[in-house]
């Protein structure tokens, strides 16, 4: 799946993708900015840096996608389309 979770604070989102259940994934992202570590996700670090909380139960499913590839360039293209996104680009 691919998922949009918006901030509260501001007009930023993130997205990102994942093969498991979407909940696992989210419960992650919150799990990541309760530790503190040194290399942070860039939604812990959007949250510590501007002190902004995002809509955890509003994440939105972007595409419902099984193949891993297909996926990712899914995710890449929803990243590039959205101009608020702090969402990093990789292969």
């Amino acid at each position: 799946v691919v998922y949009r979770i918006d901030c509260k604070e501001c007009s930023c989102c993130y997205v990102g993708q994942t093969k498991r259940h979407l909940k696992t994934r989210v419960n992650e992202h919150i799990c990541d900015i309760k530790k503190d570590v040194s290399c942070q996700s860039v939604v812990s670090n959007h949250r510590l840096c501007h002190n902004h909380n995002f809509d955890w139960c509003n994440t939105k499913v972007l595409r419902q996608e099984s193949n891993r590839r297909k996926r990712e360039i899914a995710e890449m293209w929803f990243i590039k389309c959205n101009n608020n996104s702090i969402s990093s680009l990789y292969i």
